[in-house]
């Protein structure tokens, strides 16, 4: 095994070949070791670019492109009240950097039928969405002299989401010191 490493250690960069070899089992048999090899032999060939080709302004392109389409687009949602349009750029940033802290996840959920059709499509996106208390409040009115924090809720919202109030109850209880409802 270690011999046919060897041959391609002139062919291929060694971190390349370091990977390989911490990625691969003991088990793995010379032939099937000399077809990964090659694969990564072609892929490593492939990936070469030549001397003064662009590679600036064609990764420039590959992301501005994608990034201009999804603000055009952006524009067919107006009027869209599910639909989070200023989420797109600041994802596509998000993924370019690496961030371990999301501050805009985004998930597509399919469902099967009966579900997947009629008017309770929005209820149950609904159902299912994150709903923060901002979302379900109309007013917050602070009391500085009884010291406390009243909160209006927003009886619509509440009965679009098909959020209980003992819901909302228990949520309020596991944040807050002092709760009387």
């Amino acid at each position: 095994m270690s011999n046919l490493f060897k041959k391609y250690e002139e062919i291929l960069p060694k971190k390349v070949i370091d990977d390989i070899k911490e990625n691969i089992t003991s088990k793995v048999s010379d032939a099937r070791l000399k077809e990964i090899l090659d694969k990564a032999v072609l892929e490593y060939e492939n990936m070469k670019v030549m001397p003064g080709e662009s590679v600036g302004i064609v990764s420039a392109e590959s992301i501005g492109e994608p990034g201009t389409q999804m603000t055009l687009n952006t524009f067919h949602f107006a009027g869209v009240a599910e639909m989070n349009v200023t989420m797109g750029l600041p994802r596509i940033i998000e993924i370019l950097d690496g961030k371990k802290l999301i501050q805009t996840p985004m998930m597509e959920i399919y469902l099967n039928k009966p579900y997947n059709q009629g008017k309770d499509i929005k209820k149950i996106a609904l159902s299912i969405k994150e709903t923060k208390l901002d979302e379900i409040l109309l007013e917050i009115s602070v009391n500085i002299s009884e010291s406390k924090i009243e909160l209006v809720f927003d009886e619509e919202k509440i009965k679009n989401i098909g959020i209980d109030y003992s819901i909302i109850q228990k949520s309020l209880k596991s944040n807050v010191k002092k709760l009387s409802m």
